[in-house]
């Protein structure tokens, strides 16, 4: 799987994330903290409003994230950019929302977003439904992570 997420208006790929997750492991252990993603997300400008609270409670009951900790965390992040009411779904109007302060997609391509990821046919995408769609797929043919 190739990695692609636009968050913010920024475009993440898998080199992008592998970069920076090295760069937030300072000490090489292969784990980075909550102080060090509340870095990340206010000097980025990702999100400003973020608590190191509210952090720990997204993370969870450890205070560190390994790799694949850190990539769950970004899409938790992204998945709360996209629910702009909070009600743990997005909808094609939250979709086209976000998109269109990008400059990406119209309406017919963010309806068409949603039918090509919602598995279960509610009309919104889930969580996982949501990883999905902001994952595609490596067409090198190599097999590996980009």
């Amino acid at each position: 799987m190739r990695r692609l997420l636009i968050l913010a208006g920024r475009v993440f790929t898998s080199a992008c994330f592998k970069r920076i997750f090295k760069n937030l492991d300072k000490n090489n252990s292969g784990r980075v903290t909550v102080h060090d993603l509340h870095h990340l997300l206010r000097s980025s400008g990702i999100c400003n409003t973020t608590t190191v609270e509210d952090l720990e409670e997204l993370v969870g009951p450890t205070t560190s994230l390994d790799y694949a900790g850190f990539l769950f965390f970004y899409d938790a992040m992204a998945f709360k950019v996209f629910d702009l009411n909070n009600d743990g779904f997005i909808s094609s109007d939250e979709l086209q929302t976000v998109l269109s302060r990008i400059g990406l997609l119209d309406e017919h391509d963010c309806k068409e977003m949603i039918l090509a990821y919602d598995r279960n046919r509610d009309g919104v995408l889930d969580f996982g439904e949501f990883k999905d769609m902001m994952s595609v797929r490596d067409l090198s043919g190599d097999g590996l992570e980009k």
